[in-house]
């Protein structure tokens, strides 16, 4: 078994060899293959260094995590961090009240249908916060509301 393996081998390499050292083709053969383990080099190098840098920000995001989640946060902090993300996901962030207490998010002011569930989801998900209390009135177009005005209704 081992001699037929290393004839198939020897043949193997032989082939190759007259492959790549052929006098008519052989250059262009191996500048092909030259540029050929080029591209897959560089690839692989682009691809290392994207998947390091992946991993140093899941390093970094959960050293982060685990220094912050133990420190009080005060309902200031919460309820400012509820506005910021707000501004993100609403058309008029503006209309909208919150008042944070022990965790517990009160919500008023007016909000158009199509964006109270996606308010609602997204104070509840604000680390800090706990529950959502909705007191939200909820229009399905602007109309003569002060707060609502501007806002074009997006197609979806």
């Amino acid at each position: 078994m081992g001699s037929l393996f290393k004839t198939l081998t020897a043949a193997a390499v032989g082939a190759a060899a007259m492959y790549y050292f052929d006098s008519q083709s052989g250059r262009r053969r191996r500048a092909m293959l030259r540029d050929r383990m080029g591209a897959t080099s560089r690839t692989f190098r682009k691809k290392s260094r994207a998947q390091a840098r992946k991993a140093m920000g899941h390093a970094y995001g959960m050293l982060h995590r685990a220094a912050s989640s133990g420190a009080p946060v005060s309902d200031v902090q919460v309820t400012e961090r509820v506005r910021s993300h707000l501004g993100r996901v609403m058309r008029t962030p503006g209309a909208v009240d919150v008042r944070v207490d022990h965790g517990v998010a009160c919500v008023a002011g007016e909000v158009l249908a199509s964006d109270r569930q996606r308010v609602i989801d997204e104070i509840a998900a604000v680390p800090g916060v706990e529950r959502v209390e909705d007191h939200l009135s909820v229009h399905a177009a602007p109309g003569n509301i002060p707060e609502l005005q501007g806002v074009a209704q997006r197609s979806r």
